[in-house]
């Protein structure tokens, strides 16, 4: 198992090779377009954009499919994933939520909630062994 950035996602790849399921970890790189808040082209005037890079946790090449592994969905984690689906919205990105926190303590919309509203496909604690089957 090669370095992992996280507790969680080393808990998904031994669940993946305890259950014979082929992965490959942070290989892919997935270009998409970030608009910048705030910010304005000065050649067109139009809104300001940036080409950004999103390197997904793991890879299926059996499925066709990506697992991002989340302990904590911050503002900015939400911002890149909504950038990453709108530039490529034939992806199929799925999320491992490590627990189903609040968005924002203030608000009663959680991670799973998110997930739903932006059409992202989504398992809570442990990884949906459906999605393999």
């Amino acid at each position: 198992m090669e370095q992992m950035r996280s507790g969680a996602e080393i808990n998904v790849a031994t669940w993946l090779e305890h259950n014979g399921i082929k992965y490959e970890y942070e290989t892919h790189k997935v270009p998409y377009i970030s608009v910048i808040k705030g910010g304005e082209c000065e050649k067109c005037g139009g809104r300001a954009v940036q080409n950004r890079v999103y390197t997904p946790d793991f890879w299926f090449p059996t499925s066709g499919f990506y697992i991002e592994v989340k302990g904590r969905l911050t503002s900015s984690d939400r911002k890149k994933m909504r950038d990453v689906k709108r530039s490529n919205p034939t992806l199929d990105i799925r999320f491992l939520f490590v627990s189903n926190n609040k968005i924002t303590p203030a608000k009663p919309e959680r991670y799973s909630d998110w997930a739903d509203k932006y059409g992202f496909p989504y398992c809570l604690r442990s990884v949906d062994k459906s999605w393999f089957e």
